[in-house]
């Protein structure tokens, strides 16, 4: 779990571990990080740059840095909007995002910066919707985890009467 100050893990057995708020602040970008592209879109708050090009899986890729900004008040040494910091790759090719990259922070007390990257591949189209079948995490450039989906289908089964008033 999340929040605007921290978080937890919930371990199997019921025991639950803080996460600090650096590490914590960029969590919903794991697997869907639209939504953070669409606040940044749209709220002032937020600022956009282009920040150059990279080879993301030896595919050339656009990187577009978001970041959070906050008032001198509210963070007078800038470490804040750095960690609401985020990048993103997109394919030139494609326009589909292909990487996240953003900064944890060690948590043994020395706040040592550690690469955060979530790499999308093996895009398909389901349904005229470009996704991404396979989902790599990296942190400190070791993979943590993957995804690979073999199938996906949208909204099987819907109806338009269970959007009837």
């Amino acid at each position: 779990m999340a929040t605007d100050t921290g978080g937890t893990i919930k371990e199997f057995n019921g025991t639950t571990t803080p996460i600090q708020y650096s590490n914590a602040v960029n969590l919903g970008g794991l697997t869907c990080p639209y939504f953070r592209i669409a606040a940044a879109l749209t709220s002032p708050s937020f600022s956009i740059m282009s920040a150059g090009s990279t080879t993301v899986n030896g595919a050339p890729g656009i990187v577009i840095q978001v970041k959070l900004n906050f008032s001198s008040a509210e963070d007078p040494t800038g470490e804040v909007t750095k960690l609401n910091t985020e990048s993103y790759v997109f394919s030139p090719q494609t326009l589909a995002l292909i990487e996240t990259t953003n900064t944890l922070w060690s948590d043994d007390g020395r706040m040592l910066p550690i690469t955060h990257e979530v790499v999308f591949s093996d895009f398909r189209v389901i349904n005229g919707i470009f996704v991404p079948f396979a989902i790599l995490e990296r942190i400190g450039g070791q993979v943590t985890w993957t995804l690979q989906m073999n199938s996906l289908t949208f909204n099987t089964g819907l109806t338009s009467d269970i959007f009837q008033l």
